[in-house]
């Protein structure tokens, strides 16, 4: 089912399938680099009417992903994260949380565009740029997922 939430003025698209059909819909939106949320009852349903509380419970990312039906038996699932250390210089992490593997380096922008394109990560995560950031990580990300 399609429908959306307000949040303050901004319309959020929200999906949502009952609990019996996510092995199907979870790994195609997982695939497909959504992030997806489970959401559950949190309280027992009363014989009065009202709303029965409900609230996230998990959180999958195609980077955080651990179950056999979201991963490629054939290759690693990483999860990168770049942290600017000055306008010059990057830090860059892999983690692929299915086999524990990880690995750190630093280095200038085209060295970790390198890194990037051999790991190959499903998710990239990044803090807000600062000034001293670099000018625009934006560019520099979907230059990689071009």
């Amino acid at each position: 089912m399609l429908t959306s939430r307000n949040n303050g003025g901004n319309n959020i698209e929200l999906a949502g399938f009952p609990y019996h059909a996510m092995d199907m819909y979870l790994p195609k939106l997982v695939q497909a680099g959504y992030r997806v949320a489970i959401c559950e009852q949190l309280e027992k349903p009363s014989k009065e009417k009202k709303i029965v509380d409900r609230g996230v419970t998990d959180m999958i990312t195609p980077g955080i992903a651990t179950e056999d039906s979201l991963l490629d038996r054939r290759q690693n699932n990483y999860l990168a994260s770049i942290h600017i250390t000055s306008p010059d210089l990057l830090g860059i992490a892999f983690l692929d949380m299915s086999t524990g593997e990880f690995v750190v380096s630093e280095g200038e922008q085209r060295d970790i565009e390198k890194l990037l394109q051999s790991f190959n990560p499903s998710e990239i995560i990044f803090r807000k740029p600062t000034r001293t950031g670099l000018k625009n990580i934006w560019q520099f990300i979907l230059h990689f997922w071009a």
